[in-house]
């Protein structure tokens, strides 16, 4: 039986702007050997894959998967990521959000109890914060 508690799957699709922001969210977390992430790329036409396999080789993570597959959309690329996850739980990101990996780690292991059958979660959601971003496109600066 996996170890694996918790599945994160980030959906990848030409966001070669966002998806260093969005993998570097994750090394803020010390990812321990009940969490997986598994990237998977949906058939980007821009740098996003490259992208993506340069920050991740800078900083070796445990339990990372990256996937590559032809375009076939992103409810398609979700439930790939539940077939190819170990987790007995599955969240899911976009792969132009940054998320504070650390605050969804202590959701889940604040409400462990009820993913360890003593109580009856389906869903479990939280709060999110919208930041705008535009993109100086002559020298590729981000203005928040």
């Amino acid at each position: 039986m996996s170890s694996i508690r918790l599945s994160i799957v980030v959906a990848v699709y030409n966001i070669e702007d966002y998806v260093v922001e969005c993998v570097e969210s994750f090394f803020d977390l010390d990812v321990n050997e009940d969490v997986e992430i598994i990237f998977i790329n949906d058939g980007s036409t821009d740098n996003s894959l490259i992208n993506l396999k340069k920050v991740l080789f800078k900083k070796k993570l445990n339990n990372i998967k990256v996937v590559d597959q032809k375009n076939t959309g992103v409810s398609d690329l979700r439930n790939q990521g539940i077939r190819l996850s170990s987790g007995r739980y599955v969240t899911f990101v976009d792969g132009d959000d940054f998320i504070k990996v650390k605050e969804l780690i202590d959701l889940f292991n604040e409400n462990k109890n009820y993913f360890s059958g003593k109580g009856s979660f389906d869903v479990l959601l939280s709060a999110y914060e919208f930041i705008e971003k535009i993109i100086n496109t002559k020298n590729n600066d981000y203005i928040k």
